[in-house]
């Protein structure tokens, strides 16, 4: 059983939006997408747009960690989200070592084409969070965004991977058991 809170958070949702017919990335978004604005404050007055979509997508992410859990590309285990509202820090696991700290942020972005930035994307906490609260030694960024902007990269020194949306795509397009495996714990927790 996953353990974030946004199955629960969704429950007056139609959570079943993002679970039929989704076997693609790109579907599962376009859903989340029209599920938060039809919960948005602008049309009901119950979520947050953004932190709607985030949420759905750390959630989506601990599934494909969870899931995913041997594939060497992941390198994390045990993984579960980190206190509410943590600066930086979204989800913490085991690195395949099974002692090191793996620290996850997740960035949801509608447009994949686009490369997370310090100014847009608010993700220069993520390091350093990383290393001085949680010792991480290895630090990850999901995204549905196409990857991290170069500059940040370089300055990064590489210590920050980042599985943008192509690898997304690799790791749960068409991979039916993946997508029960997700729908179950979305669909089972309220």
């Amino acid at each position: 059983m996953l353990k974030h809170h946004f199955p629960i958070m969704a429950s007056n949702t139609n959570k079943e939006m993002l679970t039929n017919n989704v076997v693609k990335i790109s579907t599962w978004m376009n859903k989340v997408d029209k599920l938060a604005s039809n919960h948005s404050y602008e049309t009901t007055g119950e979520f947050d747009r953004d932190k709607f979509v985030g949420d759905a997508f750390e959630h989506l992410v601990e599934a494909m960690i969870t899931w995913g859990r041997s594939d060497k590309a992941i390198n994390c285990i045990n993984v579960e989200p980190a206190e509410h509202d943590a600066p930086g820090v979204d989800l913490i696991g085991v690195g395949h070592d099974t002692t090191s700290v793996h620290t996850i942020q997740c960035k949801y972005r509608s447009n994949t084409m686009t490369d997370l930035t310090e100014g847009r994307d608010h993700i220069a906490m993520f390091p350093s969070s990383s290393l001085l609260k949680y010792n991480a030694t290895y630090m990850t960024i999901w995204t549905t965004a196409k990857d991290l902007h170069r500059i940040l990269d370089e300055e990064w020194e590489g210590k920050v991977i980042t599985i943008g949306y192509e690898k997304i795509r690799n790791l749960v397009d068409n991979n039916v058991a993946f997508w029960n495996f997700y729908a179950n714990d979305l669909l089972n927790r309220n």
